[in-house]
């Protein structure tokens, strides 16, 4: 299991591919180098938390947090919904992800600075498998679509022969090829 803060070092928010959305990450004014920004820090002198991705691959399950709800936060909380702001969930959970794809982004997040690791560590994935590509529907290659096709077309010639073959040498080719 391993569980990263969307917590990027200039107040980023993370595309969460798997999710195709935004994430919202932690924003700090202190890190906004415009000066009229550090301004608003006696509003928010502490950092917004941004939200949290925790996945356990054996179990191929997801949850997404909000450290907001936290009794920690509450005033940070009641500051944004007395603005008239709504906050999300603060829970969000997912079953049945593909976790390989999951961590690859997760682990992207991490390495780009975007996201750091609050728990656990990155279990080894296989990443040729993790999906990369969601614009568009993945595409088979053609040739596997022929390499089926043949085999398909293979396998019914051959059950013709056997069943053309006498009763007798049927049972001598079954046991020649382990049938």
């Amino acid at each position: 299991m391993v569980e990263i803060s969307i917590d990027g070092s200039r107040n980023e928010n993370l595309v969460f591919r798997p999710l195709q959305r935004s994430l919202r990450g932690t924003f700090d004014f202190n890190r906004v180098p415009e000066p009229l920004a550090r301004m608003k820090c006696s509003e928010f002198p502490r950092p917004i938390p941004g939200l949290r991705i925790m996945v356990d691959a054996e179990k191929r399950t997801a949850t997404i947090t909000d450290p907001l709800h936290d009794p920690v936060h509450a005033a940070i909380r009641e500051k944004i919904q007395a603005m008239g702001l709504k906050l999300g969930p603060a829970d969000e959970h997912f079953d049945n992800i593909d976790a390989n794809t999951w961590l690859f982004w997760m682990r992207r997040a991490v390495a780009n600075g975007v996201g750091k690791i609050v728990e656990g560590k990155f279990p080894e994935i296989d990443e040729a498998k993790a999906r990369k590509n969601f614009a568009v529907a993945e595409q088979r290659d053609q040739r596997d679509s022929l390499i089926d096709r043949l085999v398909a077309q293979n396998d019914k010639l051959v059950a013709v022969l056997f069943a053309s073959l006498p009763a007798d040498r049927r049972k001598e080719v079954a046991a020649l090829v382990g049938g």
